[in-house]
């Protein structure tokens, strides 16, 4: 069972946009693992979404991004990738590789 988060999500209160609309140019344009990093360890993400499972929260912005849920594979990947044992390349962290 997949629960839907898609009411849950708010626009960002303009101090928060106003923040990551300027922060590529303080990072030289790579800002996105700050980004990810910052809504992940904050207040409002833990008490909303904290307590779902790696599959649920993965098929939710799959939802919220394409109408869908995600493919078998896909999922695999993006679990994984959560868990630190895939990267982009495709490659186990523990390898080595």
């Amino acid at each position: 069972m997949t629960i839907s988060c898609r009411n849950e999500i708010r626009p960002g209160d303009s101090s928060g946009v106003a923040y990551w609309a300027e922060r590529p140019d303080e990072v030289g344009g790579i800002w996105i693992v700050d980004l990810v990093n910052a809504f992940g360890a904050s207040d409002e993400y833990t008490e909303r979404f904290g307590n779902l499972s790696a599959e649920t929260l993965i098929d939710n912005l799959f939802q919220q991004l394409f109408n869908r849920n995600s493919d078998p594979l896909g999922l695999r990947f993006y679990i994984d990738l959560l868990g630190g044992t895939n990267h982009r390349t495709g490659r186990h962290e523990r390898e080595g590789v």
